[in-house]
């Protein structure tokens, strides 16, 4: 076997591979990165049109007759309006009274005193389920940090793309692993020597699972540890 890694670490192409393979890891925290972040954006673009939608309500209120029920409607809208407010800043800032925040809004939107979202019940009743989970085991949110943690980036980074060019990587290395005998014509060496043709193959088969094993472990901990740097 240690004859055939040092055919192996001979071929250039294997290190650009195995260099592409951390270039595919930082693509993907990257690309889950970006769509962590423009999910909060989203988020926060919903709270800020809900927000308008009460200023414009409380705006028509004020130009009627300041009757009991009037006042009392703009009373609620304002107890609504604090409440968003409160979770869009504890959103963007990252706050750690978010959870809080968050669920105090979502319940809001369960018997609303003036309705102003247009979130289905299903929505709202999952997301006060997902907080309730948070909030009992003592659970941070991971809309909480910066960035994301190593256990949301490793879960957002697997997908079919991820998958598809590490597997091409291992592929395109160890295929010539096999093929190269013949393409050299050292094929014919190899099977003249004092050795069975299953045990050479157990070897390059052998190297082909220790190195590949290798390279994933040291893909997954750069991809942990970028994270953790990240997240701090």
């Amino acid at each position: 076997m240690w004859w055939e890694f040092r055919q192996w670490r001979r071929q250039w192409l294997n290190w650009a591979l195995f260099a592409l393979g951390f270039a595919v890891i930082l693509g993907s925290y990257v690309y889950a990165s970006n769509q962590a972040q423009q999910a909060n954006a989203r988020e926060y673009d919903t709270l800020l049109a809900e927000s308008q939608q009460l200023a414009d309500a409380d705006k028509n209120l004020a130009d009627q007759t300041q009757t009991e029920k009037v006042t009392k409607q703009r009373a609620a809208i304002q107890r609504e309006q604090t409440i968003i407010s409160r979770y869009g800043r504890a959103l963007t800032g990252h706050r750690r009274n978010l959870l809080s925040h968050r669920l105090a809004y979502y319940r809001l939107l369960q018997h609303p005193a003036f309705p102003f979202s247009q979130r289905s019940a299903t929505v709202i009743h999952q997301a006060i389920t997902r907080d309730r989970y948070l909030q009992q085991h003592e659970l941070v949110p991971r809309e909480n940090v910066s960035s994301l943690t190593p256990a949301a980036a490793f879960g957002r980074s697997q997908n079919a793309a991820v998958f598809l060019l590490i597997l091409s990587l291992l592929v395109l290395q160890f295929g010539g692993l096999f093929a190269r005998d013949w393409e050299t014509g050292s094929i014919r060496l190899l099977l003249m020597l004092p050795q069975e043709r299953q045990r050479l193959s157990r070897h390059k088969l052998g190297l082909a699972l220790v190195i590949a094993g290798s390279e994933l472990v040291l893909w997954s901990v750069f991809g942990y540890l970028l994270a953790a740097i990240r997240s701090g």
